[in-house]
């Protein structure tokens, strides 16, 4: 459970930059202030990491409340940037809805997390990652854009694939690509 000193300490750092800080300057600067929580040993290991993540974001929610019940801000709380706006009337029934509140607020998910569970979130992280952006090289590799569809796909692939085939004049290696864009793009459908 975060202390009111660090929820200052928070709001203090937040105030003194305007524009926002991201997740990782804002671990560096509690880090170097010795911040509850915040120890030398933050990036140690994923499971550190992990922690610090979830005691910040606990933290800023729990800020971000006191913030909105004294009127004097709300927070934006996203790991590219943490932002502390001003508090504007008639606002407080416009929040959004943000689903990871409910998860961070729960202490218990930090108790329970294992490095285990860590590693396994990581996987998963960089799984979709990577899935990501070879679909976004095979949409590029059959000239299509993120919206295209399956009819879409398949019409791009026969195209390309008798310009390019080798039989017919084509270059081996940009059918391989093709062919291999295509492979990824059934995939994810």
């Amino acid at each position: 459970m975060p202390t009111e000193a660090l929820l200052t300490q928070l709001e203090l750092l937040l105030r003194q930059h305007p524009q926002g800080l991201t997740e990782f300057d804002l671990l560096r600067r509690l880090q170097q202030a010795q911040g509850e929580g915040f120890d030398t040993a933050l990036f140690r290991d994923n499971l550190s990491l992990f922690r610090a993540h979830f005691l910040l974001f606990h933290a800023l929610y729990q800020l971000n409340d006191q913030l909105l019940q004294r009127r004097q801000g709300q927070l934006e709380i996203h790991v590219l940037r943490i932002r502390l706006h001003p508090w504007q009337q008639g606002l407080e029934g416009l929040t959004r809805a943000d689903p990871l509140r409910a998860y961070y607020l729960d202490l218990s998910q930090l108790r329970e997390t294992t490095a285990e569970d860590v590693e396994t979130l990581l996987g998963r992280f960089w799984s979709g990652y990577m899935n990501d952006e070879q679909r976004d090289q095979a949409l590029r590799a059959l000239g299509l854009t993120e919206a295209a569809d399956s009819q879409q796909i398949e019409q791009s692939y026969r195209r390309l694939a008798m310009r390019h085939h080798p039989d017919r004049g084509g270059d081996d290696q940009t059918f391989q690509r093709i062919e291999k864009a295509v492979r990824v793009l059934r995939r994810a459908l």
